[in-house]
């Protein structure tokens, strides 16, 4: 048994023989640090205990590492290292730019460590939850119990392919940024695993290859349900059933340069920027709900595959030579009062398969509830509503009186009685079109509404008792 709790150095090689009594290494202080300039080879993985510090390869040659498991790595070693097993990494990496040959071993990351400085580890396994925020070039995959995380604003590169394997849990991918896979994309585990992958892209996440299922191993999903998201695509798509296409919001697109084949996909908008010849081949059934944009490009479909007019102009979208520009229509917008409230826009002349964006903003005293078309269906409860024009018509904003109780002499609408009330009426006399008020008061009872009412609420303020109000 070794224990290093400070530094060790070992200019040469750490070697085991087979037939012999092996030995450990343990480090478990923080502040600890094993450097090595020749090979390292132990045993089995367990004789490694380098459960804290840093292990530091200074070698002036390439230097072969054998069933290392340790908390830090830092390789130094202008030549890189090689692997002879499986490496297992439970804290930082630093590669520092020098190459790694992975000899067909894989990298092991483990303890939900953030990987933000790796470059080239060629196989890269996860079996834990992990969050990268740099790209890097090799295959990942993630097993056991990893899971895969992109945050929101990073931009991340995987120069390889992405599978699952050894599921021990329903292993994730989460991308809240925009991550590319340069390779395919293996969307299954192997059937001893007995959990299914699921993959949720809430951003931007592009394959230039494919995404593969295959039969008799444990299918995984991908889900998409933000209007925002999209999945691009330069490869084949397939999904052992559409189920496993959970794509209900946001666009999928295919830009391969050759032809793609679909199958059992499901999405509500599908884009195809792929020019080639032959372009895409949906092998089953697809049904967008939204919008079929093949902007002029080939494509094959079988039958039963069902489409909107997203433009409005009478042609469905796959028969629409161009599937976003309609006819020319007319949009009149209205209130249910004018007192109540005012539009952005009364009418807007426009193209079918055009955004349009119209603000609601209520008067004073008044709330915004709705937009509602001719039929009075519902069409946002948001102020600001964007919506895709079909055809000539007419949508109402709808405004309502605030249901907030109305309390004498409270003539500003703030819910408290105090001076400021006084003044708002004084401006209201001079000023009634930028100082409206509800229902003007006559306090003093003189049956003039003049401001000698705005005086008589400043002594009702200060004077309650001897000047009264109802």
């Amino acid at each position: 048994y070794t224990y290093n709790y400070n530094k060790l150095t070992i200019n040469g090689s750490i070697n085991d023989d087979d037939g012999y009594h092996h030995g450990y290494i343990y480090q478990n202080t923080d502040s600890a640090v094993l450097t090595v300039g020749g090979n390292v080879s132990f045993y089995t993985i367990d004789r490694s205990q380098i459960t804290k510090g840093t292990v530091v390869f200074n070698g002036n040659s390439q230097q072969t590492v054998k069933d290392l498991s340790a908390y830090n790595i830092d390789v130094q070693n202008k030549n890189g290292i090689k692997y002879d097993s499986d490496i297992y990494v439970y804290g930082e990496y630093k590669l520092n730019g020098n190459p790694l040959d992975n000899n067909k071993h894989y990298t092991n990351i483990y303890n939900g460590v953030s990987l933000d400085s790796i470059s080239d580890y060629k196989e890269l396994q996860i079996s834990t939850a992990v969050t990268l925020k740099d790209s890097f070039k090799g295959n990942l995959t993630i097993s056991y119990s990893g899971s895969l995380k992109i945050p929101e604003g990073t931009s991340v590169t995987i120069d390889g392919n992405v599978r699952f394997s050894n599921s021990k849990a329903d292993n994730e991918i989460e991308n809240y940024g925009e991550l590319v896979i340069t390779g395919s994309f293996y969307n299954y585990s192997n059937p001893s695993s007995g959990y299914n992958p699921y993959t949720y892209n809430y951003n931007k996440l592009t394959i230039n290859g494919s995404i593969n299922d295959d039969d008799g191993y444990h299918h995984g999903y991908i889900y998409q349900n933000t209007d925002s998201a999209v999945l691009t695509v330069g490869g084949n798509v397939s999904f052992s059933g559409s189920e496993r296409s959970q794509i209900t919001k946001g666009t999928v697109v295919f830009n391969g340069t050759s032809q793609q084949t679909v199958e059992n996909l499901s999405a509500p908008i599908i884009i195809l920027e792929n020019k080639s010849e032959d372009g895409v081949v949906f092998s089953t059934v697809i049904n967008p709900s939204t919008l079929f944009n093949h902007k002029g490009n080939q494509f094959t479909l079988t039958s039963n595959s069902t489409f909107v007019d997203y433009d409005g102009d009478g042609l469905k979208d796959n028969v629409d030579p161009e599937p976003t520009v309609g006819l020319p229509c007319t949009i009149t917008v209205i209130t249910n009062n004018d007192e109540y409230g005012t539009v952005s826009s009364n009418t807007i002349e426009t193209i079918g398969g055009t955004t349009n964006t119209i603000t609601a903003t209520p008067g004073y005293k008044y709330t915004f509830v709705k937009w509602v078309n001719e039929k009075n269906a519902v069409l946002s409860t948001n102020q600001t509503y964007s919506f895709v024009a079909k055809e000539s018509e007419t949508i109402t904003a709808i405004f309502e009186r605030n249901k907030q109780l109305i309390i004498a002499g409270d003539v500003n609408g703030d819910e408290v009685i105090n001076d400021q009330d006084a003044i708002y009426y004084l401006f209201s006399i001079y000023f009634p079109e930028e100082y409206p008020m509800e229902i003007p008061s006559d306090f003093n009872g003189d049956g003039i509404i003049n401001d000698q009412d705005a005086i008589y609420l400043l002594f009702y303020v200060y004077f309650p008792d001897k000047y009264p109000i109802e």
